[in-house]
């Protein structure tokens, strides 16, 4: 009626090189994403005609994705496959990749995504023991603990609670016991030790023990502490 009529129009066949992506759960920042380590990526591809209307591969397209980076993956097929729309894989390995969509083996469309370090992981960090050598009696040490996740990715921000106790022979403690907190993933440990003989070093990160048992180091006879001075009278 009136000369108005209506038309449907559908999306056209689909152009390899006009198909886009998303990563489903990660955080997007312009044309990039960001995601956890350990976790499984989802990767959603969507094919788009000429116009970038939202179609469908056509039958003997052959997509698939893979990543480049830190190392090679490849992306698993997930849910229905003959859509070829939906891909998977499991990213444990910190750093920056390039996502690429192949059409029939050729790469038509990549976006970068970063990989981050998961949680802090306290058996697997790294404490520095240079400092643990050739300690005397009076000394200050200082150590550098370095936390990672259970990938053994550094981590690059703080606010971990690092806890650290010292027990030396006879009961003996440790004086000026401290924590800094670097903001990027170490911490400075320090403190002075006062009776020569075996000492034990336990770091707790988040209530987790980073050694089951701690760490044992001797302290020779440096500067007489008032701990070691014995006085006795005739």
């Amino acid at each position: 009626p009136n000369g108005l009529f209506e038309m449907n129009l559908t999306a056209s066949v689909a152009m390899p090189n006009c198909c886009d992506l998303e990563v489903i759960g990660g955080t997007r920042t312009e044309d990039s994403w960001v995601a956890p380590a350990g976790e499984e990526v989802f990767v959603r591809v969507i094919a788009r005609d000429r116009f970038k209307n939202e179609t469908h591969w056509e039958e003997g397209q052959t997509i698939a994705v893979e990543a480049m980076g830190p190392e090679y993956l490849t992306f698993n097929a997930h849910g229905t496959t003959g859509l070829q729309t939906d891909y998977v894989a499991k990213m444990t390995r910190a750093g920056t990749f390039e996502l690429r969509i192949l059409c029939d083996a050729l790469p038509v469309c990549w976006r970068t995504i970063q990989i981050i370090a998961g949680f802090t992981f306290a058996p697997r960090s790294i404490l520095s023991m240079d400092g643990l050598k050739d300690v005397k009696t009076g000394n200050i040490v200082r150590l550098t603990l370095r936390t990672v996740d259970k990938f053994a990715n550094l981590r690059l921000s703080g606010g971990d609670t690092v806890q650290v106790a010292l027990q030396g022979p006879g009961g003996a403690f440790a004086r000026q016991v401290s924590v800094t907190d670097h903001q990027d993933g170490t911490y400075a440990l320090e403190f002075q030790v006062t009776v020569a003989g075996k000492w034990i070093l336990s770091t707790r990160i988040n209530g987790q023990p980073h050694v089951d048992g701690g760490i044992a180091f001797p302290v020779a006879f440096g500067t007489l502490t008032a701990e070691e001075a014995v006085i006795t009278f005739d």
